[in-house]
């Protein structure tokens, strides 16, 4: 029974290999969180979700905010949640990557606060927003959080 694990990754392996998968997702990742507002908690509510996306068939590169602003042509304060999509298609467009494209991820969270807003770009377009507001950043809420994160990052992602 040692080897159920292995076997079941051989297995997924193999079933999407048949079923022309086209690798893992090519995905930038941001801490949007304000310095100001920066605390060990929202830096791990972040390092978490971050991890949590690295895990499920990702390829995470992570970008800083201040070049994430410059590509995308914004200026410090501008809240990225109201940023034009058209302004971040500027970053997502990456001829280098696999199709032209990746997707953005894009995280503000702050337990103290009881605040978390997180801004999802798949790689085909458009943009998604999951947002909380008043309710504790535990582990229930971040599973919430990260199964809407994954069912929109993966849009046009498929085989």
């Amino acid at each position: 029974m040692r080897h159920a694990p292995l076997l079941v990754a051989l297995t997924l392996a193999a079933a999407r290999a048949q079923a022309g998968d086209p690798g893992p997702l090519p995905t930038t990742f941001t801490n949007m969180t304000p310095d100001a507002e920066s605390t060990p908690a929202s830096r791990a509510c972040v390092a978490d979700l971050a991890a949590r996306l690295a895990g499920a068939y990702t390829e995470v590169r992570k970008l800083g905010e201040t070049p994430l602003r410059e590509k995308a042509g914004m200026t410090a304060g501008q809240p990225f949640l109201s940023w034009p999509v058209e302004a971040l298609d500027k970053v997502r467009r990456q001829p280098e990557a696999r199709d032209g494209a990746v997707a953005l991820v894009l995280v503000d969270c702050r337990p103290q606060a009881r605040r978390l807003d997180v801004r999802v770009l798949p790689k085909a377009g458009g943009s998604f927003r999951i947002q909380s507001r008043g309710v504790p950043l535990k582990s229930r809420t971040l599973d919430w959080v990260f199964t809407g994160l994954l069912h929109h990052l993966h849009d046009g992602h498929e085989p």
